[in-house]
């Protein structure tokens, strides 16, 4: 398993951000992962759920989700 660390240039605080996991705007800390944000909140609960959960694969998702979206985005401009 890879940890990954989390350094104080990735955490976000003030002005509102938008939250892959919730989908909300919110104004508040939270952290930077490839690009984009994950408010405390749901930092929290990634951190707390068992992998058995349901939840775990939603969450999973979304943050694969958004990686290859940006990626495919960031491969598409180099080709253009």
């Amino acid at each position: 398993m890879r940890i990954m660390e989390i350094n104080n240039k990735d955490i976000w605080r003030g002005n509102k951000k938008y939250c892959i996991i919730c989908e909300e705007e919110l104004e508040g800390s939270g952290i930077d992962i490839m690009g984009y944000f994950i408010c405390e909140e749901c930092v929290k609960e990634i951190n707390s759920i068992s992998v058995n959960d349901n939840k775990y694969d939603l969450l999973k998702n979304k943050i694969n989700g958004n990686y290859y979206k940006k990626n495919i985005k960031n491969r598409r401009k180099r080709i253009n």
